[in-house]
């Protein structure tokens, strides 16, 4: 791939001299398939060959260390004249990124050993629960993991067991000033009654304990959102006009929330398999009900969608419907 972008001969010859080559090219090569552009690839492919030269190369892996120490020699190589618009830190941090990408790309990176958390066992024990056996959904599974956690942080800065929790531990922990509102408290406990009574199927604490963790009264459809009008609605679809790539893309993905009812993780998880253009069917993945549905595509919702794909959509690898603007174009988080 050098011979394509790279025209000065002596300049080519650096490139193709300096190991290791072939790693080097593989690497650039998925680099642009990222949606790179390719002056962006140019620079990479430029600051790779100084990584690779200054790296003291060994028979293991590189540690960060080494490759901040390569990052030294290659400020200190270059002279203050070099020194442009870009200070030496940002360029220390640049070598150091693009440095990690490639050696993690060649398995060469010596990656820092994770802590182990003094309650991993209880935690992941709890979500294998959460998800093989009661079904949830993998965010609803996320929300309980998170809203463990805290608990579970906080248990560990008291130097406390879960075998050692007691309902006066419950009451602590909910009597720190957190600025709680009575929804959130609500959940919290929700997540530690399920917990604490997966707990006692594993005989880890007393059977009386999750009785005694209360909630606080929640009425009825207080909780509920208050949802926009329909005139609302299309005001807000009527303004989403234009040629902005952002605006297309974002057209297309609220037509498919406000006509179809869909969640937010649904969207996402949308696919080009799921669109049926020949029997103008759209197949949704529930994520609650962990099943599939059809529905009808409507003209307005699949003229956004052909829009987007035609005119906005990234040329990329994955398949999933609604891709990032920018490189590296990836599918949405939340």
């Amino acid at each position: 791939m050098f011979e394509t972008v790279i025209k000065n001969p002596a300049v080519l010859e650096r490139h193709q001299c300096a190991p290791p080559t072939r790693e080097r090219e593989l690497f650039i090569e998925h680099f642009h398939a990222q949606g790179h552009s390719d002056w962006r690839t140019v620079s990479v492919k430029s600051l790779l060959l100084q990584v690779a030269t200054h790296i003291e190369w060994h028979g293991g892996a590189i540690s960060m260390d080494d490759l901040k120490a390569a990052a030294e020699r290659w400020i200190a190589s270059r002279g203050r004249h070099h020194e442009k618009a870009r200070s030496a830190k940002g360029m220390k941090q640049d070598f150091v990124s693009i440095g990690t990408q490639w050696l993690r790309f060649m398995d060469r990176f010596a990656e820092v050993p994770s802590i182990l958390d003094p309650f991993d066992v209880e935690m992941a024990a709890f979500l294998r629960y959460l998800d093989e056996e009661r079904g949830l959904a993998a965010y609803t599974v996320a929300m309980r993991k998170r809203s463990l956690q805290h608990f579970l942080n906080w248990l560990s800065e008291r130097g406390d067991l879960v075998s050692g929790v007691t309902p006066r531990t419950i009451t602590e922990y909910f009597s720190v000033a957190r600025q709680w509102k009575r929804e959130t408290v609500k959940f919290h406990v929700c997540t530690l009654r399920s917990f604490f009574r997966f707990a006692v199927s594993k005989r880890w604490v007393d059977a009386k304990l999750p009785t005694t963790i209360d909630a606080p009264r929640i009425y009825s459809f207080e909780g509920l959102p208050q949802g926009l009008k329909w005139p609302d609605v299309q005001l807000l679809i009527a303004g989403l006009s234009g040629t902005d790539p952002t605006v297309v893309r974002d057209r297309a993905a609220i037509l498919l929330l406000a006509l179809y009812g869909l969640r937010m993780n649904e969207v996402i998880a949308l696919t080009l398999d799921d669109i049926d253009w020949s029997g103008e069917r759209l197949t949704v993945h529930r994520s609650k009900q962990r099943k599939e549905q059809q529905f009808p595509l409507c003209a307005e919702a699949g003229d956004a969608i052909i829009r987007y794909l035609r005119e906005v959509r990234p040329r990329s690898t994955h398949r999933e419907l609604f891709l990032t603007l920018h490189a590296p174009h990836k599918p949405f988080g939340r």
